[in-house]
């Protein structure tokens, strides 16, 4: 073994390593937040990115961050709501929706049930009718 091989082996990380996957997947979220305000008004690049994160997400914490960053995207006060990122936005919830219920984690029901009404109130009738017609 080489000498220089031999002190990395010796010298301990700076972090330990369930740190550094939470950060990547931390980052990695993030990216996905930046890629779905990058593919507001492109039904195909939103499949893109839709498809990338439920390919390569994992955590229903982030799923749902993501959901909720969907959401905030698609309803800006400035401009009418982008139907096909509110289906995004719903896709991504109802995705981690039934892992919402198993948990039975208070304050994850009620951040559940406050974008459900949130998701209701500033949304129309025809514009639900719309997002189940992709």
């Amino acid at each position: 073994m080489s000498r220089s091989h031999h002190i990395a082996s010796v010298v301990p990380n700076r972090y330990p390593h369930w740190f550094t996957l939470s950060h990547i997947e931390s980052q990695q979220c993030e990216l996905a937040s930046t890629m779905l305000t990058a593919a507001k008004g492109d039904v195909r690049r939103l499949e893109t990115v839709l498809e990338s994160i439920q390919k390569n997400i994992h955590s229903s914490s982030h799923i749902f961050k993501l959901a909720q960053d969907a959401f905030k995207i698609a309803t800006l006060m400035d401009s009418l709501p982008d139907i096909t990122l509110l289906k995004v936005s719903l896709e991504l919830g109802l995705q981690v929706f039934p892992l919402f219920i198993i948990t039975t984690v208070e304050d994850r029901n009620l951040t559940l049930c406050w974008w459900v009404q949130l998701f209701k109130s500033l949304t129309t009738i025809p514009s639900l009718g719309s997002i189940w017609n992709f």
